[in-house]
């Protein structure tokens, strides 16, 4: 009886082992980013106005990294352009990268975004420059907001100065 229950535990082990070699290798890398909460407007508009507090970081992020530019880069980065792919070839390239690509926001001021594929290196050279990508974009987003909010106040002094504007309240 003894015999019988060893012999069906490595029969069972021997398939097991089988299928996982058997089976595609499959990788995952995530990245985290600390996404800050500082906005030039917020200071500026201390006791005027009050500043939304809730953002969407995960969702700032999909409409970032699902951007075409950013999926346009990542096809590059991974080498999926070197055979010189055909317009629908690199659609349906794109859609199979949005597949694979997650972006979740695990506490407020966090943003994970986590990439799935069969080469390991491909995996954490796509993952890292999606994460390269969203923080550039952010910056640049910071960097319109800085220069809008200059701009509007540039343009409240040069209105008050002018006497075009009584008073601000």
């Amino acid at each position: 009886r003894l015999p019988a229950l060893v012999a069906i535990f490595v029969g069972i082990a021997l398939l097991t082992l089988v299928v996982g070699l058997l089976l595609p290798k499959n990788y995952m890398v995530t990245t985290t980013i600390l996404a800050q909460d500082s906005g030039i407007i917020q200071p500026l508009l201390e006791g005027r106005a009050v500043a939304t507090g809730v953002t969407d970081r995960a969702g700032i992020a999909r409409q970032v990294i699902y951007s075409r530019r950013v999926l346009e880069e990542a096809l590059k980065t991974g080498g999926w352009l070197d055979g010189n792919p055909s317009p629908v070839k690199q659609d349906r390239l794109v859609e199979d990268i949005k597949e694979r690509i997650r972006i979740t926001a695990p506490r407020p001021e966090l943003v994970q975004i986590s990439y799935q594929d069969s080469d390991a290196e491909r995996t954490y050279k796509v993952t890292e420059r999606l994460s390269q990508m969203f923080m550039s974009e952010s910056l640049a987003a910071k960097e319109r907001e800085s220069r809008e909010a200059y701009e509007f106040i540039d343009s409240r002094v040069s209105a008050f100065e002018d006497g075009r504007l009584l008073a601000y309240s």
